[in-house]
């Protein structure tokens, strides 16, 4: 059922504007606009008012509201046609980054299988903000990514939380403001009975202001979370750029004599960087986007527990931080 036309026109209806729309739509701009001048063409009159705004017409307005009903009738058939080869129950879509997310999924998904021998699962790899946005449009059931409501689609979305995410910052140990801090954090090594205040010492957002800062990726719920943070505290950081994965961070950090944020289980001795507690502390929490009419079968509910209990596994210096297990209170149920 080729239905892409569609789906271009009503996206560029609901960004009014033909570079955000090429943007989530994963194509060019010229591509966009010819595809409005040819449907416009076919039905004989424009969609959209010229201008630099993208502003319905009459017709343009008729046009997305029946696009819109094709395009859930699509997903319904899919949906119906997969459950009449037994698949209805059997099949989820995940979306996930693919840096630490993906080996998360391939260190738990063949004693998930083992389980569940006839599981249909559909994997797309993606930066966890077009991820979240694809659940909240139906076209992924679960996300994974950090809990922000500062991105459009989020009021349609529910949050089931895994666990903390403890920041801190990184600093190039060049730099004059790296003196004192911490080369790394490793809580079990060397005295059990010190705690992590203990480790690293701490250091004011504020202060870093001046200092060039290597930001991460403008796709990741991850970055719109910080950025409010950085609002509420008043830190208006020196940005010079911006990275998709936390490695790469790093070594621009050091590169570029410059500071971060960074999760505290990259804190790793021999990097050439120093690492300080953020004051004020800086903490996010991880987990699962669903749509709010989303049914979570059993098996979807294993697969949530299951993926969270691994995920603690790659991140076990924030639990040891602040281990919350919100598992423990999560039911099919319940959602």
């Amino acid at each position: 059922m080729d239905t892409w036309q569609l789906e271009y026109i009503v996206t560029a209806a609901h960004h009014s504007n033909l570079t955000s729309a090429a943007r989530e739509l994963h194509i060019s701009q010229s591509t966009l606009s010819r595809t409005i001048a040819s449907v416009s063409a076919q039905i004989g009159t424009p969609l959209f008012q010229r201008g630099k705004k993208l502003i319905l017409t009459p017709v343009g307005e008729r046009y997305v509201r029946t696009a819109q009903q094709i395009l859930e009738i699509k997903r319904q058939t899919y949906r119906q046609i997969n459950s009449i080869y037994g698949s209805g129950d059997n099949f989820f879509s995940i979306g996930l980054s693919p840096h630490t997310d993906s080996q998360v999924l391939l260190s738990m998904l063949e004693h998930f299988q083992e389980e569940y021998p006839q599981v249909r699962m559909n994997i797309t790899e993606s930066y966890s903000l077009e991820a979240a946005k694809m659940v909240a449009r139906n076209q992924l059931d679960i996300s994974i990514g950090i809990q922000t409501s500062d991105f459009e689609y989020s009021g349609s979305l529910r949050f089931i939380p895994s666990f903390w995410i403890t920041y801190v910052i990184a600093i190039s140990d060049i730099n004059a403001a790296a003196r004192g801090g911490a080369v790394s954090y490793d809580y079990s090594v060397g005295d059990s009975e010190l705690s992590y205040e203990d480790h690293i010492p701490s250091k004011s957002l504020v202060s870093l202001k001046d200092i060039p800062f290597v930001g991460m990726d403008e796709r990741a719920l991850g970055t719109l979370k910080l950025k409010g943070i950085f609002k509420d505290v008043g830190f208006n950081p020196i940005q010079i750029a911006t990275a998709a994965q936390i490695t790469l961070a790093k070594r621009m950090i050091r590169e570029y004599n410059a500071t971060g944020l960074v999760p505290i289980d990259s804190c790793k001795s021999g990097d050439g960087l120093r690492y300080f507690r953020c004051d004020p502390e800086i903490q996010v929490l991880k987990g699962f986007y669903v749509r709010k009419d989303y049914r979570i079968t059993a098996m979807v509910s294993t697969f949530i527990k299951e993926y969270s209990q691994a995920m603690r596994k790659f991140y076990p210096l924030s639990v040891s931080v602040r281990n919350e297990n919100f598992m423990n209170y999560f039911e099919p149920e319940t959602i």
